[in-house]
């Protein structure tokens, strides 16, 4: 498994657009033979919550939501394609930053309590596999694929506590936020794998809800490596989703 996933972490953009080629002329070539009776291309939109951590402990909360496309390639399998904004992150350890070298009054501070969100726009391209329900309006389908994301912006959150001179504490400072996109890597690569149940809702709309785990291929984070400023983190997330094909 670890080798499986060690390749996966390999891929590059150009991989993705190999991938999104190669529905395109699937979808083509599926229109010709008639399989677009099926189901036409459909169009909606989708919203969800999202609980996110990295490969350390802690946990943060953000939202996801965006346009999706959904096309049935047979009876049994779809193809779908988002564009969505996606809010990752997670917890990360206390950090200690000496001061003693500099003038003043503080011989150090920590920083507690430590959470990043990150901001990606992400296009996810997934497989729908339908289980067959003689004809029930709820049509359950596991979801299987892969997304490439660019983080846009991030941030960390922390508190602040201060080690005077003398060894006494100043009293702390909560809640401050610092931009530390620079620090993350822009470009991104996960996998994603879930499950959904949607709801015929008559003329051609229906509803659907799911949830989905996210594993990211890469570390994110630029700095690794440097002291003080974290590890390897390597985000994930279950998403719990709502949408609607009109």
């Amino acid at each position: 498994m670890r080798s499986f996933v060690s390749r996966l972490r390999r891929l590059r953009s150009t991989h993705l657009i190999f991938l999104l080629c190669g529905l395109w002329v699937h979808d083509a070539s599926a229109q010709d033979d008639g399989l677009s009776a099926f189901s036409p291309l459909r169009y909606g939109a989708k919203v969800g919550a999202n609980l996110n951590q990295f490969s350390q402990t802690g946990m943060v909360i953000d939202v996801n939501g965006g346009a999706v496309v959904s096309y049935q390639v047979s009876d049994l399998i779809g193809i779908r394609g988002e564009l969505l904004y996606m809010g990752i992150g997670g917890g990360l350890s206390d950090r200690v930053i000496d001061w003693s070298a500099y003038e003043g009054n503080i011989l150090s501070v920590t920083y507690e309590n430590r959470s990043r969100s990150i901001k990606n726009v992400e296009l996810p391209v997934m497989a729908a596999i339908s289980i067959p329900t003689n004809g029930s309006s709820i049509s359950p389908k596991f979801l299987i694929g892969a997304s490439y994301g660019y983080s846009i912006a991030s941030f960390e959150t922390r508190d602040l506590n201060f080690t005077m001179a003398d060894g006494s504490l100043a009293p702390p400072v909560s809640n401050t936020v610092e931009n530390v996109s620079s620090s993350i890597q822009s470009h991104q690569f996960a996998v994603h794998g879930g499950f959904a149940l949607e709801y015929d809702l008559g003329n051609g709309s229906t509803f659907y809800q799911e949830i989905r785990y996210r594993y990211g291929l890469d570390n994110i984070n630029i700095d690794l490596g440097r002291p003080g400023l974290g590890g390897e983190l390597i985000p994930s997330t279950i998403s719990l989703n709502f949408g609607y094909f009109f």
